[in-house]
């Protein structure tokens, strides 16, 4: 069984094998690199017959090789990662806009540091979505006077096709007097979204 692995042909076949496994999965460099080293071995084995010396020097060659395709895995299985979070990045631009938040409505608050909206959030996608983050601006007399980015807690998971009504809210601040809260409250608010996550 021990002369079957430690054969040549045995050793050269298993770095052909990983030759290719790694040519999928790392870049066309590494991959040129672990083709110069094959042939290499392959010479060395068509050599070294009953050559026990040559034989020594396959092995301990093949053992490198060994080492050298466990790193190549590793940096392919980061590169894998990294390109996953990238397509959910470009997943998220190409379908953002089949999430739609109709025109808020300005509502009436018992609170005069308080002020609130209500709005609808549509999914239009064939997918549910879930952690539905929002941009917030505020305007008075068509200027922008404050932004606020924050997450709809309400939601939890939004079903596809489905839609619900959410109430915002604007929090100012609790010390100020009448004429200062009247003056910093907006006549219009406009709502984007800004990033959900894609229930799997």
């Amino acid at each position: 069984m021990n002369k079957i692995i430690n054969s040549p042909i045995v050793v050269a076949i298993f770095v052909v094998v990983s030759l290719f496994i790694l040519k999928a999965q790392t870049k066309p460099k590494a991959a040129t690199e672990i083709r110069g080293a094959y042939d290499e071995i392959i010479k060395i084995a068509e050599e070294a017959g009953n050559d026990r010396e040559k034989s020594k020097a396959i092995r301990a060659f093949a053992q490198e090789m060994a080492s050298q395709l466990r790193e190549g895995f590793q940096a392919g299985f980061r590169l894998t990662d990294k390109d996953k979070k990238e397509s959910n990045d470009a997943k998220f631009l190409r379908l953002k806009d089949q999430v739609v938040i109709s025109e808020p409505e300005l509502v009436s608050s018992q609170q005069k540091n308080i002020q609130n909206f209500i709005y609808r959030i549509s999914n239009n996608l064939e997918i549910p979505i879930k952690q539905i983050r929002i941009n917030c601006e505020y305007y008075r007399n068509d200027v922008l006077i404050d932004v606020e980015n924050k997450y709809i807690h309400e939601v939890k998971v939004l079903a596809a096709g489905d839609n619900i009504a959410v109430k915002g809210v604007r929090f100012m601040h609790v010390n100020l007097n009448d004429e200062a809260a009247e003056s910093m409250k907006f006549d219009r608010v406009k709502l984007i979204v800004t990033d959900f996550n894609f229930v799997d």
